[in-house]
């Protein structure tokens, strides 16, 4: 009946369920927020008659909304409303006990909390940032350093970045002072303070392999760090290169450091990560220790 629904509201995609669960939390999370926002106008029109008539009346409103949105005709007005008295029929027969704290739970969050769920489900599709830009730490020294649970480097709730979906609905809700706002911002402190000790905690942050991949970037070319980074990172690597080529490899980024074609895709910032491996692979025959290296 729900993919009826679906199609009497013309949308595209009517399985409500993932065929293919993933294995990443926050992935499916992603997913499932993206999937329940895109049906969301089919779930109320599905759960519209589980209600009370007395709900049923007060939520009219949005049912009419939502048919007009879809550009719903008189004809499938009325299969609507067809389906929608099987469906109070069908609820009539079933076990209240069985059935009815689900379907009231659901008809709550969906009718009741409208805003408050759409709002949640736009901040799953988005991101939020908590630290003001001054206090955001550069090294990985200071980062280590950094005490999540600190308000004081933060936004304030106001000032808080809450992704490009939600922007707008957190404002309107903030203004007509929605008693769930609160809420949801402690929430989302709670949720960066996990997140962000968990990430102190777990996240390499002392292994010097990772920091020397960032002197790959054509936007280090010309960095003092670069040259001393590659070369540690070609120590790191036996399996690439030996010892003995460590000398052949400093020659070469020398040269790349100065190198007239590169130098000038840069200054011009047009260099991408294709354009600065067609140039060195160019080079390759000239630079095979270098293009070894990076080859990776």
């Amino acid at each position: 009946m729900f993919k009826e629904f679906q199609g009497l509201l013309h949308s595209l995609r009517r399985v409500l369920c993932l065929k293919c669960p993933i294995s990443r939390r926050f992935l499916q999370m992603l997913e499932v927020a993206n999937r329940t926002k895109e049906q969301l106008d089919g779930l109320l029109v599905h759960f519209y008659c589980y209600q009370l008539k007395e709900d049923q009346l007060k939520h009219r409103h949005m049912i009419n909304s939502v048919l007009e949105q879809h550009s719903v005709t008189d004809a499938e007005r009325a299969r609507v409303r067809q389906l929608q008295q099987q469906q109070g029929s069908c609820r009539l027969q079933t076990d209240a006990a069985a059935a009815g704290n689900r379907e009231r739970r659901i008809t709550r969050v969906l009718f009741d909390d409208f805003d408050r769920l759409t709002v949640l489900l736009d901040l799953h599709r988005g991101h939020s940032l908590f630290m003001k830009p001054k206090h955001i730490p550069i090294s990985v020294k200071e980062l280590k350093k950094v005490d999540v649970t600190d308000r004081s480097p933060q936004h304030s709730d106001k000032g808080l970045s809450v992704g490009p979906h939600s922007f707008e609905s957190m404002s309107k809700a903030r203004l007509h002072n929605q008693h769930w706002v609160e809420e949801v911002y402690t929430a989302l402190r709670e949720g960066y303070v996990k997140a962000g000790k968990y990430l102190l905690e777990k996240l390499p942050l002392e292994n010097s392999t990772i920091t020397n991949l960032a002197t790959l970037s054509l936007t280090m070319i010309q960095h003092e760090a670069t040259r001393q980074g590659l070369l540690s990172l070609g120590r790191s690597l036996p399996n690439v290169l030996d010892t003995a080529q460590l000398g052949q490899l400093d020659a070469e980024v020398r040269a790349y450091q100065v190198d007239v074609d590169i130098l000038n895709l840069q200054r011009v910032s047009l260099f991408s990560a294709s354009s600065q491996a067609h140039l060195l692979k160019v080079h390759s025959t000239s630079w095979m220790t270098f293009w070894k290296l990076i080859a990776l």
